[in-house]
């Protein structure tokens, strides 16, 4: 039997290996390494104005949908979620405590994709930020679907069903991000109307950090 490390290492460089390509999960790979005392990443920040989009009717989709919060915490789902992703694992419950939401797509009762927003703060471990949200703000933490159930548009349903459950509860600006190698999580962002605007230049040298932002548009 594989160790659980072993097996969560296993999972995490197939999906880099998905996301990013094998060059770009060699050099993530070596810059993991020498992590304590260097790392160099550029983040995309995106956004949507909420206030402008029209939802978008998905009919007949063959998975069911459900939201997730803190009053519905049901173990469960929130076991599968952090199998997904490792870094969530032991997170999903106190993100939906400190009022998140996770939009989860179901196949009978298997998690096969999900978003996961926070509408508070949020902590982005891949450049070690932490920031409160504005008013009327959300941040997108985390879109995932499993890798034999990609190709059917799932990624997008998620992303519009969010937006009109944001839009319900009076959300006027979502924002996300990602590294600029996941070129399949950019060409989503634009296909379902985000604008991509900001690059956050994340450093570390031993213990000094230093963010900077740099407007693209």
């Amino acid at each position: 039997m594989i160790p659980l490390n072993f097996q969560t290492l296993f999972r995490k460089i197939e999906r880099h290996l998905q996301d990013y390509g094998v060059l770009h999960t060699l050099k993530r790979g070596i810059l993991y390494l020498f992590r304590r005392f260097y790392e160099n990443r550029i983040y995309r920040i995106y956004r949507i104005d909420l206030t402008q989009f029209i939802p978008k009717l998905i009919e007949h989709s063959e998975f069911n949908f459900y939201i997730l919060e803190s009053k519905n915490l049901y173990r469960n789902i929130i076991h599968q979620i952090e199998k997904m992703e490792e870094w969530l694992k032991d997170r999903v419950e106190s993100k939906l405590k400190s009022g998140g939401i996770c939009l989860v797509a179901l196949d009978n009762k298997k998690v096969i994709g999900f978003n996961l927003v926070a509408l508070n703060k949020i902590y982005i471990p891949l450049i070690n930020l932490e920031k409160i949200l504005k008013p009327c703000s959300a941040w997108g933490e985390q879109i995932t679907v499993r890798k034999d159930y990609r190709g059917k548009g799932l990624a997008t349903q998620l992303r519009y069903k969010i937006f009109a459950e944001l839009q319900k509860r009076g959300i006027k600006k979502f924002y996300g991000g990602a590294f600029i190698p996941n070129i399949p999580s950019l060409k989503l962002t634009r296909k379902v109307g985000f604008e991509e605007f900001v690059d956050l230049h994340y450093s570390k040298l031993f213990n000094h950090k230093k963010w900077n932002y740099k407007r693209i548009r």
